[in-house]
């Protein structure tokens, strides 16, 4: 991994958005005070690529700044795959993404979720969260975890940097391979054991039988064909007698359908002639009625003009009454102008004297003012000291409290871890004590598994032996003297004694007796080993839980001493916190007390300026020297200021009220005369569209002239009533016309089918007695000629010849499988004894495998390789490092040092001090940094292409500075990059290039 851009925003000590760029540096320092942000800028690329930080572990919301909301990183880094870029938001359910750039320079979405994030992170780079703060990026406070740690915690790193996980998963394949190896081989020998294979002759008869079957197949097949023409000539008797049974149906059909058409026909003829009749009555009514459309539209037209005339002399009438109603309207007007004219010069006058009294009032608010705020200056300096006091209290009972919630966790913590180590030990103890038991059990059953293998080993011997005494005895019963020997071939003389035979059956027992028991103590030998490696394991975990135990109590003493305290006087030290706590806050909140006292005199003072009109114009910069003691004078004269005010404001509105009435009444009074000349000129208008009408009809002349109108318009209703029944009428005749027309022509049709029914019946009639008589002659041919022709009894003869064939074909299908299934059983149990032998072999071969890749034995040899080569090559920079003091070497699975000033003494690097275990630990990063592509090879995970180291150098004197940095310029250049945080300003002037971090304020920045 190589990094190529960090963008951070948020982030512990950068606040506001912060870019640093990697691409072209290859050693750099990366300097600034302390506490100015140096070592998040590696915390940042951790949690990007891993969701946690070394520090803090996976409670990464810590990390956030002070006053923000949230933090973000995106991290650009290549590997040998390519450009990736990672992206982290807290606290965010979305946001985290995983992309890899693409040949285009577009990105290709990898994954979204925080935890697949971690694990395609984790895959790219070979290395997981552990593995990576012990290899790449070196912390403060772990930069020795590789040299100095745990034995089991180097092994699982090295394990992963190499590569080896491929020879676990390879061992644990070849085990479960075996295993199924095993189980498939037991499988089929079961299987063969419950074959039951048929002899040569037993197939023989199988097939003699097969082949009877099969020409007993052929006659009822020849017997089935005769029966089924049999049955084809029934149907088409049955089917021939039915049709002649149909068509006398039909005829006698037809012969219905002509008397209902007929029936038909009549009806249609009888409606034909009722609906001429209706409408010819209809029209005599219409004609009778004489109605005149035109005189029709004369009457409506005088009636109208009567109409008219009597609105336009209803309109005349009333624009005379508003004509009158408008002069009078108007004098009114002018009496009310005239009054309102007197009211607006009275009103005018007061509004001068208000405003006199007014300006008065805001002089005297003015001085009001300026005591109060000279008032106001001195309570602000009081209640800012008084503030700031409670600020100070309060902050040093936060701080108290703090510390004693801190003391009282690490109690509470230290009593846990005490108890879990003692549970652990307690526990170790019962573990080494049952597996002295399980030993006990295991050495007995070994001892018993010797006992029946020797057991076995006699029952074969004595089995052989009466397997012998058979044989000779069986052998000697068909001698005589002068046969060959079986043995040597020469004449026998004399009959060798007879010897006593043993019991084969009784042996035969025993060894299987024998071989039962054996098989027990193997299983019961098999389950103690079982026992005896969980036993083993348990301890062993047990073991590790407790060294972590140890390692936790260890751990708290560093928590213990930054709060001032130790494992004994913590109690102590926790209940004098918690009394500088009370007394804390007692004083915390006598300042509060203070503060709010101070701040409610000053809410006092700013509610009443407040109340100052905003829109009266004041002298606010005005300074007395006589400070206001309360606020009553500024409340009274901001009372009569608005007092004033009002008294003002209301002579106002009376004057815009009264100039307004006097404007509206010299309004109205035009209107009302405007409106008089109007109303004058509609009445001539009226008199004039009156004078158009002329002369109309009066009295009894204009009311016959409306009642005749009545009269024709009835009249005309009744001839539409008519004119549409008449339509309807000649609508029915048509209708009853083509009813009659399609009766004719529906009868003349069955009259037909009547002659076409007739004349099948007959046809039908004549098949039919022909197919009777050839089924009589075929089934007396087939069945014979004892009983008629029944379709039943075919049915069921046919039905008995059908279950017969049926009996027969299957009996045939059966003997057919028995005598494949024969045969394929003898192939299946060739074929099985030839799986048994091949994965027989196959579980030898991978039990045999899954041994030699053994964790402890060949994973282990490459480690310890590993760390003789890493330690070998350490050794050449330590000495370098050291002037020759130092070398590294490797034991077993631990690191030791070789002491060259005192005999070449070995001894632990644990025995280092600060500024060497410094110097090593650099020696053995950059030997790892250097050689792990070596030690890989091929298969190796990774290529550690970065290496960031954080502190360490303060520990180094100037010559010890002077080799470090030369070690790092000899291995920094090509592809890889080293990165060194450090506030030694030597280290950052000798180093090329730099990148440093600067405080603004309560955030850093990055000036490169």
């Amino acid at each position: 991994m190589k990094p190529i851009r960090l963008e951070l925003k948020g982030f512990t000590a950068f606040r506001e958005e912060t870019v640093v760029e990697f691409e072209g540096r290859s050693l750099f320092a990366i300097t600034g005070p302390t506490g100015a942000g140096k070592s998040s800028l590696l915390d940042a690329m951790t949690w990007a690529l891993y969701g946690a930080v070394p520090r803090v572990g996976t409670s990464t919301r810590q990390l956030i700044s002070h006053g923000a909301n949230s933090m973000q990183v995106r991290f650009d880094f290549s590997t040998r795959d390519g450009v990736y870029r990672v992206v982290r938001k807290a606290p965010a359910n979305t946001g985290t993404r995983l992309e890899k750039q693409q040949a285009d320079g577009s990105w290709r979405h990898l994954a979204d979720r925080s935890r697949d994030v971690t694990r395609v992170v984790t895959e790219l780079l070979g290395l997981d969260f552990t593995t990576f703060t012990r290899t790449v990026l070196l912390p403060q406070g772990e930069f020795d975890a590789f040299l100095k740690g745990e034995q089991s915690e180097r092994r699982q790193i090295l394990t992963r940097l190499l590569g080896l996980g491929l020879y676990d998963d390879a061992r644990r394949i070849a085990n479960e391979r075996a295993k199924q190896s095993r189980e498939r081989a037991s499988t089929i020998e079961a299987q063969l054991e419950r074959l039951q294979l048929a002899s040569p002759e037993r197939i023989a008869q199988l097939e003699a039988e097969h082949a009877q079957v099969e020409q007993q197949l052929v006659q009822l097949r020849t017997r089935r064909e005769a029966l089924g023409e049999l049955g084809d000539t029934a149907r088409t008797a049955r089917d021939a007698e039915r049709d002649a049974r149909v068509a006398s149906e039909a005829a006698e059909a037809a012969a219905k359908a002509v008397i209902e058409a007929e029936q038909k026909l009549v009806t249609a003829t009888s409606a034909l002639a009722t609906a001429q009749e209706r409408c010819d009555a209809l029209s005599k009514e219409r004609t009778a009625l004489q109605y005149d459309a035109d005189a029709h539209r004369e009457l409506e037209r005088q009636v109208q003009q009567l109409q008219q005339r009597a609105a336009a002399e209803a309109e005349l009438t009333a624009a005379r009454k508003r004509v009158t109603e408008g002069e009078e309207a108007h004098s009114t007007a002018e009496l009310a102008r005239t009054a309102a004219t007197a009211a607006l010069s009275e009103v005018q006058a007061n509004e001068v004297a208000a405003s006199q009294v007014r300006d008065g009032s805001i002089a005297s608010l003015a001085i009001a003012v300026a005591g109060a705020r000279a008032a106001l200056e001195q309570l602000e300096g009081g209640a800012q000291q008084a503030l700031v006091e409670q600020q100070a209290a309060t902050k040093e009972q936060q701080q108290q409290a703090e510390r004693a919630r801190r003391l009282d966790e690490l109690g509470k913590l230290l009593a846990e871890r005490h108890a879990a180590k003692q549970r652990v030990t307690t526990e170790v103890d019962s573990q080494r004590q049952a597996r002295t038991a399980v030993v006990t059990v295991s050495e007995e059953a070994a001892s018993a598994l010797q006992q029946a293998e020797a057991t076995l080993l006699a029952k074969q011997r004595e089995h052989d032996q009466a397997r012998h005494a058979d044989t000779a005895a069986a052998l000697r019963a068909e001698l005589q003297p002068g046969d060959p020997c079986p043995v040597c071939g020469e004449p026998i003389t004399v009959l060798p004694m007879a010897i006593e035979t043993g019991d084969l059956e009784e042996a035969a027992r025993a060894i299987e007796e024998a071989q039962r028991h054996l098989a027990g103590q193997r299983a019961s030998a098999t389950q103690a080993a079982a026992a005896l490696a969980a036993a083993d394991a348990r301890i062993e975990a047990s073991m590790r839980e407790l060294e972590g135990a140890v390692a936790a109590l260890t751990a708290l003493d560093e928590d213990l001493t930054e709060v001032g305290a130790d494992r004994e006087r913590l109690p102590a030290v926790a209940e004098a916190t918690r009394k500088l706590v009370t007394a804390a806050e007692t004083r915390a909140q006598q300042a509060e007390r203070d503060a709010k006292q101070r701040q409610a005199q000053l809410q006092t003072f700013h509610v009443q300026l407040a109340k100052v009109p905003n829109d009266v114009t004041l002298d606010m910069n005005a300074v007395t020297s006589n400070p206001m003691e309360d606020t009553r004078a500024l409340e009274l004269a901001i009372a009569a200021l608005l007092d004033a005010r009002r008294a003002h404001a209301a002579v106002e509105s009376a004057a815009r009220e009264t100039s307004a009435a006097a404007t509206a009444a010299e309004a109205e009074q035009k209107r009302l005369g405007e409106l008089a000349q109007a109303e004058a000129r509609a009445v001539a208008e009226a008199e004039r569209r009156l004078a158009e009408f002329g002369v109309a009809p009066e009295g009894e002349a204009a009311d016959a002239l409306r009642a005749a109108l009545t009269t024709t318009e009835a009249t005309a209703k009744r001839a539409e009533l008519l004119d549409t029944q008449i339509a309807n009428g000649r609508l029915d005749i048509a209708s009853a016309t083509a009813t009659r027309e399609a009766a004719e022509a529906e009868r003349e049709r069955v009259k037909q089918v009547v002659t076409t029914s007739n004349a099948a019946s007959e046809a039908a009639k004549v098949q039919a007695t022909e197919a009777r008589g050839a089924l009589a002659s075929e089934w007396a041919a087939t069945i014979g000629a004892e009983a008629p022709p029944d379709f039943e009894a075919l049915k069921r003869v046919m039905i008995a010849h059908q279950a017969e064939h049926d009996q027969a074909t299957a009996r045939a299908g059966s003997l057919a499988e028995q005598v494949t299934q024969a045969k394929r059983e003898t192939t299946e149990a060739d074929r099985m004894r030839g799986e048994v032998v091949s994965h027989t072999a196959s579980a030898s071969l991978h039990a045999e495998l899954g041994s030699e890749l053994q964790g402890n034995r060949f994973i282990g040899y490459v480690q310890r390789e590993a760390m003789q080569l890493l330690a070998s090559d350490a050794s050449f920079r330590l000495d370098h490092f050291t002037n020759g003091r130092y070398e590294l070497a490797a034991d077993e699975n631990e690191f030791v040092v070789i002491d060259r000033l005192n005999g070449d003494e070995r001894r632990s690097v644990k025995t280092l001090s600060g500024g060497e275990t410094f110097l090593a630990s650099l020696a053995l990063a950059l030997s790892l940094s250097e050689h792990l592509p070596q030690l890989a090879g091929l298969g190796g995970a990774v290529s550690l292409q970065s290496l960031f180291l954080d502190e360490g150098f303060g520990a180094l004197d100037p010559e010890s500075l002077d080799l470090a940095v030369q070690g790092l310029e000899a291995l920094a250049g090509g592809q890889r990059m080293i990165g060194v945080i450090s506030h030694v300003g030597e280290l950052a002037e000798r180093l090329p290039d730099q990148i440093e971090v600067v405080k603004q304020g309560n955030s850093s920045a990055i000036r490169a």
